[in-house]
């Protein structure tokens, strides 16, 4: 859920494209951004940098 919340975030509001992976994870209540990580990649496919990369791609075209 709270993946799917950051996900959202990333999609929907630019200014969150710009956060370190860090601070996604403290954001989201991950106690590291190592757990973040590899939750974020069960739920998504992907790590949490190649998301961002992607989203960014997408709003260049």
């Amino acid at each position: 859920m709270r993946i799917n919340h950051i996900a959202h975030l990333l999609k929907t509001n630019p200014a969150f494209l710009n956060y370190k992976v860090s601070y996604l994870a403290e954001y989201c209540g991950f106690s590291s951004h190592s757990a973040f990580t590899t939750v974020f990649k069960s739920v998504t496919g992907m790590s949490p940098n190649t998301y961002i990369q992607e989203i960014s791609k997408s709003r260049a075209l």
